[in-house]
């Protein structure tokens, strides 16, 4: 793959690839889908001076490749609007979230989204919202989930289920610089996405900040890295 290309994003199918092409060239920086080997690519939208506000995201359902933070910032006071980015310059719905620096991962289902923002009102920590995202229902049924994290910090799995690694303590403003959570110590919560409903799983034996965290098929195991080493562990759901 040329150097320039980043944040790189799969397909539902495996066989595809969106990415972003950042050329020193403002001008020729662009979101791009190709074949796995980088072959016949497709130009899908300008990023000019806003790759930083674009998340790559294919969904499941395989209409939207990401989000753009690039909305109307007068569309309400403390609202951010995001764009959804189809493949082919659809004119999605946009969605209104009640905060900044929106992230989000999708149901494996592919019309909701599980995604964190930051405001005053959670004293400038991230908090996890999730929210209908397809057709006319972008935007609805959403609902704030008490968990103060990040969604990378969490793995979607089948029938509208997430589990997330939230930090035991968060000063105040870390979703402005995430970096201060790099030591946390990380407790595991399941989320429901349909509903909001949480439920606290447990707490690794040793002290640990999650990076990536996944779950065995039978949802009786959790596995992770932390930040610290990198290293895999395990930790059994009772």
């Amino acid at each position: 793959m040329p150097k320039h290309w980043e944040d790189f994003n799969f397909s539902p199918d495996g066989q595809k690839l969106i990415s972003k092409s950042i050329s020193e060239d403002v001008d020729a920086r662009w979101l791009i889908s190709s074949n796995l080997d980088g072959t016949s690519t497709k130009v899908i939208t300008a990023l000019g001076e806003n790759a930083d506000k674009v998340q790559v995201a294919w969904s499941p359902n395989n209409q939207v490749v990401g989000f753009s933070s690039t909305g109307d910032p007068t569309s309400g006071l403390g609202v951010e609007e995001i764009y959804l980015l189809g493949q082919n310059n659809e004119n999605f719905k946009s969605l209104k979230v009640q905060g900044f620096d929106f992230q989000a991962k999708w149901a494996e289902e592919g019309d909701r989204i599980l995604y964190n923002v930051t405001d005053p009102s959670s004293d400038f920590k991230p908090m996890l919202w999730i929210t209908d995202v397809a057709g006319e229902n972008v935007g609805s049924n959403s609902k704030k989930i008490g968990l103060n994290t990040w969604v990378e910090k969490c793995t979607i799995i089948k029938n509208y289920r997430a589990y997330c690694a939230v930090p035991k303590i968060l000063d105040s403003g870390a979703g402005l610089e995430p970096r201060v959570a790099d030591e946390s110590d990380d407790v595991i919560y399941a989320v429901n996405l349909k509903t909001g409903a949480i439920n606290f799983i447990g707490e690794p034996d040793t002290d640990y900040s999650i990076n990536q965290i996944s779950v065995s098929e039978k949802e009786d195991y959790v596995f992770f890295t932390d930040k610290a080493t990198g290293a895999l562990h395990k930790m059994e759901v009772k």
